[in-house]
């Protein structure tokens, strides 16, 4: 944490000044592009970003749902009382605990919990600041996942979310950068691809990234949750041509 004019600015762990690149398995392809690579500024100052949503973590009791590669969890352990870990895949977490051997994380205050979203293993109001960050593009019922969210906060928790912008301007981006790295694209046809740039979800059924509409985010938040709102990454100002938004909400 640093102050400037005053006010707190919360800065991430950065992956990339831990962990040299050249070590890293090629398996792990898509951390070394995101927090290693040419674009880590860009995904760092995601975290950043939702990190500075948050309160302060000191005496926190945090959950990261969808923890992934671990990336963000070397922030959170890094600044938060205790820390719940959920993720579904087995893969990610095995991955996840190689990047904290890695950099030599303590873990001692850290609870990895293989779990689906929508029913996590955990008591009501359990954790004060839930963090949920690229993760709910990727589940099926994700309603349902905003109200566990809420479930598990306490009454005067608080949700952060980062969610990608896959309709208007940045699905031309974000599709250009898919082509170019090898990944699959978000549209499978040219019918979709002028439907997701006109800003209209061109399935009913979100799959991934695929349709994913981050408007009907925050409305499942609204119902939820009180005092949502919304920034854009990496500059704000832009609005809704940056490729990610960041939702925050209070219980």
């Amino acid at each position: 944490m640093c102050l400037i004019g005053g006010h707190r600015v919360m800065k991430a762990v950065r992956a990339s000044n831990l962990i040299d690149s050249n070590d890293v398995d090629p398996e792990h392809d898509h951390l070394l592009n995101m927090y290693t690579g040419r674009l880590s500024r860009y995904y760092h100052r995601r975290l950043d970003m939702a990190l500075q949503a948050a309160p302060d973590l000191t005496d926190k009791t945090v959950l990261q749902l969808g923890s992934g590669n671990a990336v963000f969890s070397l922030t959170l352990l890094r600044d938060a009382k205790g820390v719940y870990a959920v993720e579904i895949s087995r893969s990610k977490i095995d991955d996840g605990l190689d990047i904290l051997d890695r950099t030599g994380a303590s873990t001692d205050h850290l609870s990895i919990i293989h779990a689906d979203g929508t029913r996590m293993p955990m008591q009501d109001d359990a954790v004060d600041v839930a963090f949920a960050l690229d993760t709910l593009e990727h589940i099926p019922n994700e309603r349902r996942a905003v109200e566990e969210l809420r479930r598990v906060l306490s009454n005067e928790g608080r949700l952060i979310i980062s969610a990608p912008l896959e309709l208007g301007f940045p699905i031309i981006y974000r599709d250009i950068y898919r082509l170019m790295t090898g990944r699959r694209q978000n549209s499978k046809s040219i019918s979709e691809y002028i439907s997701a740039a006109a800003k209209r979800p061109p399935v009913d059924n979100p799959t991934e990234h695929r349709g994913y509409d981050y408007r009907q985010t925050i409305e499942f938040c609204r119902n939820e949750f009180s005092n949502v709102s919304v920034e854009y990454c990496p500059f704000d100002p832009l609005k809704w041509i940056n490729p990610t938004s960041i939702i925050s909400a209070d219980c």
